[in-house]
């Protein structure tokens, strides 16, 4: 929902976008899912997007930095940004400010990005309006399922559970932000909630 989101932003613009997402490790299932739901966003939209540039992470801020650093060298028009990790603000921040990108919503200049974990970071960042998206792990919703899956497998003597338990989170968006910022959890930390 964090880039359909972004993609709508973005349609307001008028023209198509230079998108790049930094892509976790792809041996992490997480990774591989994430970037799934980038390309259905992007694929869906082939009026909005052209060919997404990907800068490989591998769950690792030197080799974003990098990575990113070199791609925005080659392609300066990049104007939206997944990142498929909401750690990775902070270097995205400093390959983008010596640019002159890094830059709030209605700044002409600026970059439309979103992430994924909904950490203290990209709440802070989506306050002062850098961020435009994040989806969210609803830690409070998993905490809540996964106690109660312990205590159903403790009534049932199940010595090995292997119940799955989907967390569909939720995107906070600057569009729903007024009414959701605090059932993001790095918001509540950041807003000591």
């Amino acid at each position: 929902a964090a880039v359909e989101y972004m993609a709508e932003e973005a349609k307001k613009l008028g023209h198509k976008m230079k998108p790049l997402i930094l892509v976790g490790d792809l041996g992490d299932p997480n990774a591989v899912g994430r970037q799934k739901g980038f390309y259905n966003v992007i694929n869906a939209n082939p009026d909005l997007f052209e060919t997404p540039v990907e800068v490989n992470t591998k769950w690792d801020a030197s080799v974003a930095l990098a990575g990113l650093q070199a791609a925005m060298t080659a392609n300066p028009d990049i104007d939206f940004i997944f990142t498929s990790s909401d750690f990775l603000y902070p270097t995205i921040q400093s390959v983008l400010e010596p640019m002159g990108k890094w830059v709030p919503v209605g700044d002409p200049k600026h970059v439309i990005m979103g992430g994924l974990d909904g950490d203290k970071t990209a709440c802070g960042l989506m306050q002062t309006k850098y961020v435009d998206a994040t989806g969210v792990q609803d830690l409070y919703f998993e905490a809540d399922a996964l106690l109660g899956a312990i205590m159903d497998s403790v009534q049932k003597d199940e010595k090995q559970p292997d119940a799955w338990i989907d967390d569909a989170g939720f995107a906070l968006t600057l569009g729903n932000m007024a009414t959701r910022e605090n059932d993001m959890w790095g918001c509540k930390l950041l807003n000591g909630k």
